[in-house]
């Protein structure tokens, strides 16, 4: 059964009273859910010259302000005094705004409310009191802030003028009232109106991006974009940072490691992922060092070129620790990559060959070193975001090892994990009041076809309010060779959503 928070109804009752001596006191009468600040605001703003603050609660006539609440379920003021609203208002003002979302276990199906079914149970909290393991749903595809979100209640208040000849006004000309009123209306003008509408920031995740096989030559055709990532375009645009883990070194120069795989991609395809919305690449990975030393710099240096961020690699230690570091309307999001992948079969070991030195080029590896490297980095000013690339291939479940580094990383101030590597997707968990995506799988790669769930993909957006999430959207996505498209049919996410409750 779905329910609505009920709110209590807030009140306060202003009288102008004209005394003998031509002074006009203010009396502020307040209810026992008046919220104090809002009651205070008024207060402190000095009132025109002859206006006083009254003590007299009995004091009704001349004129009045009348604050009280409006709400979704209740759009007509109410909870004033019964004389407030008798005649129409002269003037209205909005004092403040609270948002409420609808709230649901962050791992309920829905992304929309109108996505629930009738056995769904959610409970509309403030916008400020969601957290996980909680989350909010979008309206209609609205959002707080989004012109036409249904669900606010408002504080406002209402200057209303009394009839004349009302005590308290008692011998005064309409000239003189309409004169009183002027003065009380440039008052009431000044009176500060609400905050800005909250500013949600949005970080958007995917796994592996390996654009070989054909996929760069498909993206760099007419229509290619459209034609590689078709219907999953507008997430990959729609967050104010997308991040990715690039599978390979970006050069024309080296020669290729000796192991299993190894991918290498021309410059021009940077700029090409940078127009399907990604910002950030991580290239901490046991593919960086395919084709060497070299290979690893000139990636290095083409990611700059394209104004692609990436962390967690450089030319020595020191520069590998450095986040990369986004801002949107004064927020910032900060991202760190790390390497903690094991030796693969053929013998190549990304903590010997890949790891950066004091002089060494290389990419930052999750040794203990590299974990407390990482956590001088994290800020309680920022969302920090941390992209490991570790665990074991061709798994469905986090490895303990990998459990327990990610929940440490949550430990020691980081606000979500995203991981890479297994190549399939794995489950999300709410730890600590962060969250874990333990493996986003594959994104771009073709070439999965024989796999059990190489084809199986997904966009991660969090929606993030004062540096906590208060939205996870999990948009599966089904590959099909070089191309990607949503998944409708509900398979992929189910998947994901048993998996997330295991860890949970």
């Amino acid at each position: 059964m779905r329910f609505l928070v009920c709110l209590g109804a807030l009140c306060a009752v202003l009288s102008v009273i004209h005394s003998c001596d031509t002074e006009i006191f203010v009396h502020i009468e307040a209810g026992p859910s008046v919220d104090q600040e809002i009651v205070d605001r008024l207060k402190s703003i000095p009132l025109p010259e002859g206006f006083l603050v009254s003590g007299d609660p009995s004091s009704r006539e001349g004129f009045t302000l009348a604050v009280t609440t409006v709400d979704w379920e209740n759009p007509l003021p109410t909870g004033a005094h019964p004389d407030a609203f008798v005649e129409p208002p002269v003037k209205t003002k909005l004092l403040e705004r609270v948002w409420y979302v609808p709230a649901v276990p962050f791992l309920c199906e829905a992304i929309d409310l109108n996505e629930l079914d009738e056995s769904d149970v959610f409970e509309l909290k403030s916008l400020e009191d969601i957290a996980l393991p909680s989350r909010g749903l979008s309206v209609n595809g609205l959002y707080p802030g989004d012109e036409g979100y249904p669900y606010h209640r408002d504080t406002v208040v209402y200057l209303r003028t009394g009839p004349a000849g009302a005590a308290g006004t008692a011998g005064a000309s309409d000239r003189d009232r309409k004169e009183v009123f002027q003065l009380l209306a440039a008052w009431f003008e000044s009176v500060p109106g609400p905050a800005a509408p909250p500013a949600i920031l949005w970080f958007g995740g995917v796994g592996d991006v390996m654009p070989g096989r054909g996929v760069s030559e498909l993206l760099a055709s007419p229509g290619g974009l459209e034609a590689v990532f078709s219907d999953t375009l507008p997430y990959l645009q729609r967050p104010d940072v997308l991040a990715g883990n690039l599978e390979g070194a970006v050069t024309l120069r080296g020669s290729p490691a000796a192991k299993s795989y190894t991918f290498r991609f021309r410059p021009e395809i940077l700029a090409l992922l940078k127009k399907a919305g990604f910002d950030y690449l991580s290239i901490t990975n046991n593919h960086s060092y395919d084709f060497g030393e070299v290979g690893f710099l000139d990636t290095l240096r083409h990611l700059q070129d394209a104004g692609l961020g990436t962390s967690g690699a450089g030319a020595d230690l020191a520069r590998s620790v450095v986040p990369s570091s986004f801002t949107a309307d004064g927020r910032e999001i900060r991202i760190l990559s790390m390497g903690a992948y094991p030796p693969e079969r053929n013998g190549f070991d990304g903590e010997k060959t890949a790891a950066a030195g004091a002089t060494k080029p290389g990419i930052l590896w999750a040794d203990e070193s590299g974990i407390a490297a990482a956590a001088s980095t994290f800020s309680d000013q920022a969302f920090d975001v941390v992209m490991v690339h570790g665990g074991v291939e061709w798994t469905t479940e986090p490895s303990p090892e990998q459990r327990e580094l990610y929940r440490r990383l949550i430990d020691l101030g980081a606000d979500a994990v995203i991981g890479s590597h297994p190549h399939y997707l794995q489950g999300i968990e709410a730890y600590r009041g962060g969250l874990i995506a333990y493996s986003l799988g594959n994104f771009i790669f073709p070439g999965m076809e024989e796999t059990d769930y190489g084809e199986e993909s997904m966009v991660l957006l969090l929606g993030i309010v004062d540096g906590m999430i208060r939205y996870i959207e999990m948009v599966p996505v089904k590959i099909d060779g070089k191309t990607l498209s949503l998944d409708r049919t509900g398979a992929i996410l189910t998947r994901v959503l048993e998996r997330s409750a295991a860890l949970n």
